[in-house]
């Protein structure tokens, strides 16, 4: 009877198991657990986006840049030309670094987060403390960042004609690992390919945290490709969403490279987009140019899980501390 019993628990605890979402582990260890992800293979309905509107969130004074998500506290993050800021959850616009010069974003495991600009490759710790691991005086002026399924780092720097990656550890490499011109890129939910703006759509299958890109693969085409496209993401469909930004559309393509819809991001020009909120089916927008007198954060609410993007390491290669500091309450807001 007791040998029944352990058989009937072992098949339940393997049923719980196999039913588990294939990306489930991937949100959990990112800090979300209110999200609603599709079954497996499926796709969204014709005609989806043919009635997305954009809200207005706040307005700002420069060139925003590389949005992302903070769960813990429900903060949007977004960098730029004059500061590193923090959205509240009340809507508030805080600023946490002035004349950050950033571009990308992207938080770690330990709280601190991942900003790309003029300055190179900077760390900014919970703390107030900020690391320089990649100094952009010497390699060029970043652009946008991503984060790989084996938690190396990639960021693109498009004057230098360049895409590095940045392998975890104490130890790992800084590299360049494609010599072509990139703006956005983003490695999809499987954290097979790293796919790459650059007047198309082009991607590069990862072998490892260490190992060369695969060959180049157009995936894919623009009527009229250019230099338009800027930044990018994923939903949990496994959707790649192109944002272009002259015209301010944002371009859906299937996991297939099939063309699923386009919307306008609501401003002219854009330039980024993340998904945010406790159920993750928000999209954040960073629009608008400083000569317009129209920058802005924007608002989509598509009702769609979007894909949370990869967990990073707590180490990577020892950089050089920077004397300048930030306040760590403008960073995380007290309790």
């Amino acid at each position: 009877m007791k040998f029944i019993i352990c058989l009937i628990l072992v098949i339940t605890f393997t049923s719980c198991k196999t039913n588990e979402h294939p990306l489930q582990k991937i949100y959990t260890d990112r800090g979300y657990t209110e999200v609603d992800l599709p079954k497996p293979g499926s796709e969204l309905p014709e005609g989806f986006f043919d009635n997305v509107k954009s809200e207005k969130v706040i307005d700002i004074s420069y060139f925003p840049e590389g949005p992302s998500y903070r769960p813990s506290d429900n903060s949007r993050f977004f960098s730029g030309s004059h500061d590193l800021a923090r959205i509240s959850e009340d809507g508030e616009r805080i600023t946490v670094f002035k004349n950050s010069g950033g571009g990308g974003t992207h938080f770690l495991p330990d709280g601190s987060v991942l900003v790309v600009g003029v300055a190179g490759l900077r760390r900014f710790y919970p703390d107030g403390s900020i690391e320089l691991i990649v100094d952009g005086k010497k390699v060029g002026s970043c652009n946008d960042i991503t984060m790989g399924i084996h938690k190396e780092i990639y960021f693109s720097v498009p004057r230098s004609k360049a895409i590095y990656r940045v392998s975890p550890g104490k130890n790992g490499k800084i590299e360049k690992v494609l010599s072509k011109p990139g703006n956005g890129l983003d490695v999809d939910s499987t954290g097979k390919y790293l796919y790459v703006h650059r007047g198309n759509i082009f991607r590069y299958e990862i072998n490892g945290p260490d190992k060369p890109l695969g060959k180049e693969e157009l995936f894919y085409e623009f009527r009229k490709p250019g230099a338009g496209l800027d930044g990018c993401t994923f939903d949990s469909y496994g959707n790649f969403y192109s944002v272009h930004f002259a015209n301010g559309m944002v371009t859906v393509v299937s996991p297939k490279g099939k063309l699923i819809g386009n919307f306008f991001s609501g401003v002219k020009p854009a330039t980024n987009a993340t998904f945010w909120g406790p159920a993750l089916d928000q999209l954040m927008i960073t629009a608008g140019a400083p000569s317009k007198k129209n920058t802005q954060i924007l608002n989509v609410d598509l009702g769609i899980t979007g894909f949370c993007g990869h967990k990073g390491d707590i180490h990577y290669p020892k950089g050089i501390m920077l004397k300048e500091r930030f306040n760590p309450e403008d960073f995380i807001p007290k309790k």
